[in-house]
Order: structure tokens, then sequence, then C-alpha cells
């Protein structure tokens, strides 16, 4: 059973772009489909909080994703994207 815990492992690991996007994908349609909310933060190398609309390729930063749904909330460890580009997956429609 994918769970978004699982799913989020497995886009830790994703070991080229091609394939953490493809997972990333899986992770936003499962969030559309059980109605789950998400709160996106990027965080840089010394702690700080990073706007996403400034983030570039070069920004050494961990996207940090909290999964709020109705019986809780999963806080994902942090995830160093591939590409900056996958970040913005998550919010399709």
């Amino acid at each position: 059973m994918n769970t978004i815990a699982s799913m989020w492992r497995e886009l830790v690991h994703s070991t080229s772009q091609q394939e953490e996007q493809r997972v990333i994908e899986k992770v936003q349609q499962y969030i559309f489909e059980k109605n789950i909310t998400i709160q996106v933060t990027a965080v840089d190398s010394q702690g700080n909080e990073m706007g996403l609309n400034s983030l570039s390729e070069d920004d050494n930063v961990l996207v940090k994703v909290v999964f709020d749904y109705n019986h809780g909330s999963f806080e994902a460890p942090g995830w160093k994207p591939r590409s900056i580009d996958n970040v913005f997956i998550l919010f399709q429609e």
C-alpha cells in the first residue's frame, strides 16, 4: 500500500531527475485524491528559510514538506531535489 511516508522515501532515494519526477507526480496525484494539503519550505545550509520562487539549480537547499490530512500530519524529512522544477510539480492541479 502506498502511503505518503513510503512514497517520500522513494522520492528521497531517486537516482535520476526522471525518476524523481515520476515519484513526485505520484505523490501529487495521491495528495489530490486524498484531499491532503501541503506546506512547503526551502531551507538553506545555514537553516534559513528561502522563498520557493527564488530557488535556482545552484542553491544548496533542502525542501521540507508537511502533509496535513484529516487523521493528522506527516512532516517529511528534507529532500535535496535533483531538479528544482520537480518541487513545483507538487503545486500542479
